[in-house]
């Protein structure tokens, strides 16, 4: 800031300066007129004077005046004390009004400059252009010059300067750090003893640090006879550069520079070619206060970041340095901010201060609390922090973070030498603890549940640190692994030397699975000779491990020398002695086990990043897992012969394995010959070929996939092919977790295309298929996929057949992950489906509520989506029964229109039509998918039913009734205020065989009144009349 008062005021020197150049000129013109040597006497004076008081040096190669005021200046050059150039003028053109000179005062009417350079460099003795316009030191010889201060009152009316370039660059030989080329600048202003008012104006295009369009404006204001040019005013300053802006008032007042930043908003990409590698997340905006005097600098900021804000608020002594800060923070979004950061609502505060005094270590102290904050969502209850600076050491006083199900304490010290540290975990609940420190790191946690307590420290120089743990949980549980009383210490004594540790492990129970074991020991330690691991459990998961051998001088390697692995009924013991090296990882030579006629080889390891290590199996006995390694209901059986090597990097690793399994099991499913080769590459591309064979049946699948499927760039390819012949699903019942399945399979399913447009198709034929009491059926299934989705499936029934056809616009990826709710009910759909002479009777109870007879045949279309379905439905029954209902004959037809829903049913007995239903809601099918939908749509609905049968099954459950019954009923209105209509009766009503005569029956409800009225006309005349209302509303 204060550089910019700098340039700022001796700007306006050289304006001033320059319209003083233009008086003395004028002057000159009229003394002189416009002859060749008085134009010569006029620039030789002028030069001559103000090189006597500038430390610079003015030149000019020609310069032109006539009486009538107009002035040219061609090739004036302002040079520093040094000789470099400061500023050019490649030609000043001025018309000056002569009148005014005899009252001291210089009026331009215009200035007109064309190329013009201001190139300004920085350097020690400060500005290039303040050294040039620097008054020289008088010698003791050199008498003041009459006339104090100098009195005249100049003011330019306009003044344009085009062409202009301007360069700033920090020394005079370095690269410019800020650069304007094609720049025009409007100036117009006043001077008046020693008072400056002005107003500039400037467009261009900056070409460096940021490139794009320029403009500034702004006006000046300040000084006195007094003290000229102090203090100086600037108002309504505006910079715009690229697509940043910077609005500022402020002023200038004996060195001390006071600005308020009214706006500052810097664009992401303007922000970005400046500091190429800055980690914003987007555009910034500003605004506060700065101030800056000659020994303090004080500034206030307020950041708005999304919804939430960062204060700062700042001061600095600066002999000595003494620095205070402080930063509110409220609902700040760190991802809005700083690229990469994740989403956060941090609230707090964060207190600093520094000091440092001549001769002495730099001192400061640091203070962060944070409240009610969250990262990713997760919440941060609290934390609180205090660190204090020394010289290059610093001192954690305390650090207390609370998180949900658990607190951590921490404090130490830390140098360039070494470090002194301890912390305490004090978990209340693991599993949210683990649960809240996941979610803010991005990542997953399950399974892990426990409470307790863990110490950790770690003391030391940096190039040998003591670490060590210890810690006492009541519960620990980790997937299917549980630990009751768990305690665990642990010491390695230099941390630049791993192999050499110590560690205890207690654990009074726990289950492995749905296996308890008690009594868990484990023992680890390793010195400077021998090495030692040993691990036994007790109960229905008993497990002891030994491992024993020797280190070799200088932890370079060692030999394993004693390996046991018991477990249930198996036993592996280690073959011979295998040796391992340490250097830069860990590698073994040939590390051979056996378990009765199994063997087991491991060789190479790790070297640095570098992976080389092979694995190969002979006879492995599935069945003699133990039982702490595979849940027991898997039943698993047979042997497997394996080979595998992996190869490459951690971080990019090849893995290449085959696998020859015998007589495999896996619940019910028994007598499974399985090969396959499959390779991993290290571009994560998984490739190879499997076959499954079991008696007739055989499944084959070759693949080549990336391994992250759904994280996959757009365009890598998709290559998977699986073909089935004569699977029998009798087999896989206990794996689908069902009885009721029988049939077989064959047929083939492949993918291809990429990842972002896969192309998959399924062709599936089933024969004998049967699930519960369902018939036998044959199956077809023909289905595709490429950006949307269709199937073909026909189901041949003994009697009957069903045909589906259906179109889908979900795409493959979405349907393998399982679509959202809202995804499936927006999807575009084409569906058809098509029954043809379908035997009810066939069809099961249990799933149609009750026992149907007859013949259906179904025809439906149905376009749109889910949620907003158009088409038709066509359903027809012949020769149809219900309890005591036989031959009857069902015909409906429901209509999905983009207005309404409409149905028409009708049921017939022979040629006598029972009941015919006609209604419609005029409304959109989507729109009746609530309440509140329903009860708004208007209604129109008619039932009418006349048959003598009606009346005979009405007389079944009324013993000795009969007659014919007739019945209309209408409803209009809506569901919500509906209009209900009732008329009917039996007519020649008969009871016990003696005529009553004729019964009739009238209701209505409408306006919240619901009537009934009801008439027996007797057979031999008279008549009984019954008649009633009620009040009360009827709706949905």
């Amino acid at each position: 800031m204060k550089r910019v008062g700098i340039i700022l005021e001796w700007l306006g020197i050289g304006a001033v300066g320059l319209a003083a150049l233009v008086l003395l000129l004028a002057l000159a013109a009229a003394a002189w007129l416009q002859t060749e040597s008085g134009n010569r006497r006029v620039r030789e004076g002028v030069l001559s004077r103000v090189g006597r008081v500038i430390a610079g040096e003015l030149k000019a190669g020609r310069v032109e005046v006539n009486p009538g005021g107009f002035v040219l200046v061609r090739d004036a050059e302002l040079l520093d004390p040094e000789g470099r150039r400061v500023a050019f003028i490649g030609e000043l053109r001025a018309r000056v009004a002569v009148g005014e000179l005899l009252r001291q005062r210089v009026r331009v009417e215009s200035l007109g400059i064309k190329d013009a350079e201001l190139l300004l460099a920085g350097g020690p003795d400060g500005i290039n252009i303040a050294r040039a316009f620097a008054l020289k030191q008088k010698g003791p010889e050199e008498a003041e010059e009459p006339g104090g201060h100098f009195g005249w009152d100049i003011q330019l009316e306009r003044g344009l300067i085009s062409g202009l370039r301007f360069a700033y660059r920090a020394a005079p030989e370095a690269e410019p750090v800020t650069e304007l080329r094609e720049t025009s600048l409007a100036v117009s202003g006043r001077y008046r003893h020693g008072e400056l008012r002005g107003e500039v104006g400037a467009r261009g295009r900056l070409l460096g640090p940021v490139a794009g369009p320029f403009s500034l404006v702004g006006g000046v204001t300040g000084g006195s006879e007094a003290v000229p040019y102090d203090p100086l005013q600037f108002e309504r300053v505006a910079l715009e550069v690229g697509g940043s802006r910077l609005q500022l008032a402020g002023s200038l007042d004996g060195g001390a520079l006071q600005v308020a930043i009214r706006e500052a908003f810097v664009r992401k990409d303007d922000l970005l070619s400046f500091v190429p590698q800055a980690p914003v997340a987007g555009d910034l905006t500003a605004s506060g206060t700065a101030s800056l005097d000659s020994n303090r600098a004080q500034a206030r900021l307020l950041v708005p970041v999304g919804e939430g804000s960062l204060a700062v608020k700042a001061a600095a002594d600066l002999s000595p340095l003494s620095a205070q800060a402080s930063v509110e923070l409220s609902e700040l979004d760190l991802s809005r901010a700083i690229s990469g950061a994740p989403p956060t609502r941090l609230n707090g505060s964060l207190g600093a201060h520094y000091r440092l005094d001549p001769g002495e270590a730099g001192r400061g102290e640091l203070e962060l609390s944070l409240r009610g904050s969250r990262v990713r969502g997760a919440r941060l209850e609290s934390a609180r922090a205090k660190v204090e600076v020394e010289g290059e050491g610093a001192k954690l006083r305390s650090l207390i973070v609370s998180l949900p199900g658990g607190q951590v304490e921490a404090a130490g010290a830390l140098d360039a030498k070494r470090l002194d540290a301890r912390a305490t975990v004090r978990l209340a609940d693991l599993g949210a603890l683990s649960g809240a420190v996941a979610q803010a790191l991005g990542t997953q946690v399950t399974g892990v549940a426990g409470r307790g307590r863990l110490e950790v420290s770690a003391s030391g120089p940096w190039s040998g640190l003591q670490v060590g743990v210890n810690g006492e949980l009541e519960r620990l549980t980790a997937g299917s692994l549980s630990f009751d009383g768990l305690v665990v210490k642990g010491r390695l004594p230099d941390a630049s030397r791993p192999f050499l540790l110590a560690a205890d492990v207690h654990a009074r129970g726990g289950k492995a699975g749905e296996l308890p074991f008690s009594d868990l020991r484990a023992k680890v330690e390793a010195n400077r000779r021998d090495f030692s691991a040993d691990l036994t459990t007790k109960g229905l998961a008993g497990l002891t491990a030994h491992l024993g051998g020797a280190l070799d001088p200088g932890v370079q390697g060692g030999r394993i020398a004693r390996l046991l692995l018991e477990a249930g009924d198996a036993k592996w013991v280690l073959e011979r002695p295998a040796r391992v090296d340490l250097r830069d990882g860990f590698r073994v030579d040939r590390l051979e086990l056996s378990s009765g006629g199994q063997r087991l080889e491991l060789r190479g390891g790790l070297s640095g990043s570098r992976l080389e290590a092979s694995a190969h199996g002979v006879a492995l006995d599935l069945a003699a897992l133990p039982a702490i390694a595979v849940p027991r209901d898997w039943k698993l059986a047979g042997l497997v012969g394996l080979d595998s090597k992996i190869t490459g990097t951690t971080s990019r690793p090849r893995v290449e394995a085959s696998l020859d399994g015998r007589g495999l099991g896996f619940q019910t499913l028994r007598g499974v010959d399985v090969t396959a080769k499959v390779e991993l590459s290290e571009r994560q591309q998984l490739s190879g070929e499997a076959t499954v064979r079991k008696a007739g049946a055989r499944a084959k699948a070759r693949f080549n996939l990336p391994t992250a499927l759904f994280a996959a760039k757009a365009g890598t390819p998709l290559s998977a092919k699986l073909e089935l012949s004569g699977l029998a699903l009798a087999d896989l019942r206990e794996v689908l977790g069902t009885e009721q399945i029988e049939g077989a399979l064959s047929g083939t399913v492949s993918l291809g295309g990429t990842v972002d447009k896969p192309d998959s198709s399924i062709a599936l034929q089933g024969s004998g298929l049967r699930y519960g009491a369902f018939p036998k059926a044959g199956l077809r299934l023909e289905a595709r996929s490429a950006g949307r989705s269709d199937a073909k499936l026909e189901l041949s029934l003994p009697r009957g057949k069903v045909s589906v056809d259906l179109r889908s616009g979900l795409p493959l990826l979405t349907l393998v992950r399982g679509p959202k709710a809202e995804e499936l009910a927006a999807a575009a759909l084409d569906l058809s489906v098509t029954a043809d002479k379908l035997a009810l009777e066939e069809l099961p109870e249990s799933v149609l509520g009750t026992r149907l007879l007859g013949e259906a045949s179904l025809s439906a279309h149905l376009l749109g989506s889910l949620e907003a379905p158009r088409g038709e439905a066509k359903l027809k029954v012949t020769g149809g029964g219900v309890a005591e209902w036989r031959e009857l004959g069902v015909e409906a037809l429901l209509s999905l229109g983009a207005d309404s829903v409409g149905l028409d049913a009708s049921v017939h007995s022979g040629k006598e039509r029972l009941v015919h239903l006609l209604g419609k809601m005029d409304a959109a099918p989507e729109r009746l998918r609530t309440i509140e939908g329903l009860e708004k749509a208007p209604v129109h609905l008619a039932l009418k039913a006349s048959s003598e049968q009606l009346a005979r099954q009405l007389g079944e459950r009324i013993p000795g009734l009969a007659g014919k019954l007739q019945a209309e009923a209408k409803l209009t209105g809506s569901l919500g205020v509906p209009r209900l209509e009732l008329k009917g009766g039996l007519a020649a009503l008969t009871y016990d065989g003696k005529l009553l005569g004729d019964l009739k029956l009238e209701a209505g409800h409408a306006e919240g009144r619901t009537q009934l009225a009801g008439t027996l006309e007797s057979a031999k005349g008279g008549a009984a009349n019954v008649e009633a209302a009620v009040h009360a509303p009827l709706s949905l």
